[in-house]
């Protein structure tokens, strides 16, 4: 299993949609978060012995569905669901531009809010890769964190709705003549998932010839949609202190915050930690707690994610960008008779090159400053370089990985690996797999299987050239937007 200011400040906020409508939800509000100093209402409220906390770091996040693929052999959740950060969002009607690596070189991670978000409608970015979110504070701040329900509500049947996705209906069953799938859909369909009548009944295969169901187990149940029908989200944040301030008091925080309650599509909340002592924290929605060993759920489908609680006053910095935000912070040299990795001198030495903006936001620096001591989370990347200003020779990168155990799978055709895939031509592969959870666009890398947070130093050869600037991000040739992870990572050569 997982182990891991104002001063009418308002303890949270629940935006209602109407997510049970014959015509759909509604959109959610399109207005920022509030992110506001809340860690000086907090110390007003404390004995001056404990005013602890300098400063307030908000994110503001959206719960999601999204397709998981787990390996080259096209092992997948079509009921995956995710964290991620809003503004990694966009709607499904945003046409997709960046299909393969080359594109996607050519993004540099600081496109702002996607508008027009709904419940069930939504999908990541173009490039951004669906990962356990991962967000960062430092010890003696206040962590604000504003989720917004964004997964597929449920329907009525009775009204005439649509019940809700049907693997068989809408994957194995989906006409070839449905362009709205993609053209690519088919063939990765019937490569890796489809089978004969012996096949699926044996379930070596996910689906059978056309419109045919396997044989019922022997003392089993027929197979349903098997999809989860619990669509509320939370956010439980193992080790730190949940709490909220009303009429400048303190107070208990929402149920929300603390695992024991949810909010249903359409609903946002706001929740407030404490950061205290330095280390990981596992993170993830109990909106749904049943399967596994009865603490399942959102979690198998992938719900989850961690608080990195760095030292007090260290930065953080993105450590695997494309090559457009490499080239944003580390100018190239312009000369035809060296390496195209070859950048000069003048951006490789002390700090100010990692505090690089475009159009207002940080192109590696992971925190956008708001004002009065006051940020927000920008990146969410699993890994990152920690800089420490008064002890520089001790920074380092952080890896954070996770364990998905007893994951929701269906799995493909026996052997048969999506590799060759990397090397198709890719016609429509942005909306080729869609499938069964709606409108959400497939994976476009491998769901990463592993767990906590492991760092280690940097060795000195992968500082700059200026002892006192921190390690080198790596350049990161993007992944394909099938399943198959191809990448190219080059460090700054010293």
């Amino acid at each position: 299993m997982l182990f891991f200011r104002a001063v009418f400040l308002l303890s949270f906020v629940i935006i209602a949609g109407n997510s049970m409508a014959q015509a759909g939800p509604a959109a959610v509000s399109d207005t920022p978060m509030s992110c506001v100093p809340t860690h000086e209402v907090l110390n007003d409220l404390l004995p001056d012995e404990q005013k602890r906390f300098g400063r307030t770091v908000c994110a503001d996040i959206v719960a999601m569905d999204q397709m998981l693929v787990y390996n080259r052999f096209g092992s997948f959740n079509p009921f995956g669901m995710i964290y991620a950060l809003r503004r990694d969002v966009v709607g499904v009607d945003v046409k997709v531009g960046a299909l393969d690596a080359d594109a996607c070189d050519d993004l540099d991670g600081t496109a702002g809010y996607g508008k027009g978000l709904t419940p069930g409608e939504v999908r990541l970015k173009d490039c951004k890769r669906p990962r356990p979110l991962t967000l960062r504070a430092n010890a003696g701040d206040v962590l604000h964190v504003r989720l917004t329900n964004l997964l597929r509500p449920l329907k009525t049947p009775a009204k005439g709705e649509d019940a809700g996705p049907d693997f068989s209906r809408d994957f194995c069953d989906a006409p070839q003549s449905d362009g709205g799938y993609g053209s690519f859909f088919h063939q990765i369909r019937n490569w890796v998932s489809s089978g004969d009548n012996t096949q699926s009944d044996h379930r070596e295969v996910a689906c059978g010839p056309e419109g045919y169901r396997p044989a019922p187990i022997p003392g089993g149940k027929d197979d349903g949609p098997d999809w989860p029908t619990s669509r509320g989200a939370n956010m439980a944040i193992q080790g730190l202190t949940a709490f909220a301030i009303v009429n400048n008091q303190m107070a208990e925080a929402p149920d929300a915050c603390k695992g024991l309650g949810a909010i249903p599509p359409g609903a946002s909340v706001d929740c407030f930690y404490m950061v205290e002592r330095e280390g990981p924290y596992f993170m993830a929605s109990t909106g749904a707690p049943a399967g596994g060993e009865g603490d399942g759920g959102s979690i198998t489908h992938g719900l989850f994610g961690a608080v990195m609680a760095e030292r007090k006053d260290s930065r953080w910095y993105r450590s695997q960008v494309s090559r457009a935000a490499f080239d944003a912070v580390f100018t190239p040299k312009d000369d035809d008779d060296l390496s195209d990795h070859a950048r000069a001198s003048e951006t490789l030495s002390g700090i100010a090159p990692y505090e690089t903006t475009k159009n207002g936001v940080p192109v590696l620096n992971m925190l956008r400053e708001v004002g009065g001591d006051t940020h927000e989370i920008v990146h969410s990347d699993l890994n990152a370089v920690v800089y420490l200003p008064d002890a520089p020779e001790k920074s380092f990168r952080e890896f954070s990985v996770f364990l998905h155990d007893e994951l929701k799978t269906f799995y493909p055709a026996p052997s048969k690996s999506l590799a060759p895939l990397a090397r198709a031509s890719l016609p429509g592969s942005a909306t080729a797999l869609r499938s069964i959870t709606g409108p959400a666009a497939w994976a476009t890398c491998f769901w990463p299987t592993a767990r906590a947070s492991a760092r280690r130093p940097i060795a000195p050869s992968v500082f700059m050239r200026n002892s006192s600037s921190p390690p080198g991000p790596m350049a990161t040739r993007r992944c394909l937007s099938s399943s198959a992870t191809i990448r190219r990572t080059f460090t700054i050569p010293t």
